[in-house]
């Protein structure tokens, strides 16, 4: 025990009564030499040291109780100071608490007193954690987010597994692989794919969004392509696949087809078509990063390959930093293109760096309003003729027109 610590009352009580067997055993001079040592240890008065010796060193109850050391100024003060630190915890609050007085009340936020001060600054961690939550009880709370409802269309559905060993052509699961980059927000392109389980024959398809329009035409192409009848498709369980246009466009303009769905969060209900996503979707997407097109362009993937190289311009291959400019209007090197002050900061989010300001920014930012190099004419774009317009490339015009809805 260092020089400076007390003893807490508990402690000098234990002390005591180890020494009090001896006190009444002694003699007048080991009684003082007793005292004289007990009174340098505990810091009490000699009187107080003689009284607790003749007792029986137990403590009497309160005969009342103590009233309120901390008011409601107090309290208005935590309230203000912990608002002003985002709410932290009272273990890092407490030792800034005056310090964070005087910085409020200089901005007027706050009016303190020295008595105010003082006791900000004795105030226990415990005491702080305590009003904290007296405090936090009368303050409104934002409704809590209630859990999204689960989509009403999947109620009679069946959720199954294909089996493996199916002997009869028809059954095809069904699935929808998003090329949304590093965000999944806004409006992208998506290839709609079908496997059948006994052929393994595969149909793909590009849309872009994912509005029943654009699936409903995906699958009407597919269906037209098909050299059998479909019996059973068999997707997950997304909104794209599972609404009320959709139900009524399998139940209503296709007809004698079933649909089933598999369990939420397994993929291994539709292991071939996940295959198939990854061997001819995805590997194409690579290719297309990497800049070997040239073989994807020549076979019957070149239609959902050149719309994702059409419509995802942010990929590796696109990254040219001699079109870019800084779009920070701060920037001394402002809308300079190709002064050689634009670097490239991450190849996965595909976003530059301006190397005067430091400021990075997306690939689709800072493209500079100058006409983009010609590209190589495409003869296949999703089966459309050459010409079309780009949002219509996930509608299918040779076929049939849809009927009035």
């Amino acid at each position: 025990m260092s020089d400076k610590e007390k003893m807490t009352i508990e402690e000098r009580r234990k002390y005591l009564r180890i020494i009090q067997p001896r006190y009444k055993r002694a003699g007048k001079r080991e009684k003082s030499a007793l005292l004289d040592r007990v009174e340098e240890v505990t810091g009490l008065h000699r009187k107080s040291l003689i009284r607790l010796m003749r007792s029986n060193l137990q403590r009497r109850p309160r005969r009342r109780e103590r009233g309120p050391t901390y008011r409601a100024d107090v309290d208005d003060a935590l309230r203000v100071i912990s608002e002003s630190l985002d709410g932290i915890c009272a273990e890092r609050l407490t030792p800034s608490l005056a310090q964070m007085a005087r910085h409020l009340e200089k901005h007027g936020e706050l009016t303190t007193t020295p008595e105010l001060l003082e006791q900000l600054e004795h105030i226990s961690v415990s005491t702080v954690a305590r009003r904290l939550a007296r405090i936090r009880q009368d303050q409104p709370r934002l409704p809590r987010k209630k859990p999204r409802p689960r989509n009403p269309n999947l109620r009679d559905i069946p959720m199954r597994r294909l089996p493996w060993n199916i002997q009869q052509v028809g059954y095809l699961e069904t699935d929808l692989v998003h090329h949304c980059g590093p965000t999944a927000s806004g409006e992208y392109a998506c290839s709609l794919q079908m496997v059948d389980l006994f052929t393994g024959w595969s149909e793909r398809r590009a849309v872009l969004g994912r509005s029943y329009l654009v699936m409903e035409d995906a699958f009407r192409a597919i269906l037209h392509r098909l050299p059998f009848p479909v019996i059973e498709i068999h997707p997950d369980n997304g909104s794209e696949f599972f609404n009320h246009h959709m139900l009524r466009f399998w139940g209503q303009i296709v007809k004698n087809v079933t649909i089933s769905r598999s369990c939420p969060y397994h993929k291994n209900d539709n292991p071939r078509v996940e295959q198939k996503n990854h061997t001819l979707i995805r590997a194409g997407r690579c290719a297309i990063n990497r800049g070997d097109h040239c073989a994807w362009t020549k076979g019957p993937n070149f239609g959902i390959l050149g719309l994702l190289q059409l419509v995802i311009g942010r990929c590796t291959m696109d990254m040219d930093t001699s079109q870019q400019y800084c779009p920070n209007p701060k920037c001394p090197d402002y809308g300079v293109v190709g002064g050689g002050n634009i670097g490239i900061h991450s190849r996965k989010e595909h976003r530059f760096r301006c190397k005067t300001c430091g400021k990075t920014f997306a690939a689709t930012t800072g493209t500079p309003p100058l006409p983009s190099p010609p590209r190589p004419p495409v003869d296949r774009l999703g089966d459309q003729p050459l010409g079309t317009r780009l949002p219509q490339a996930g509608h299918c015009d040779h076929l049939q027109p849809r009927p009035p809805h």
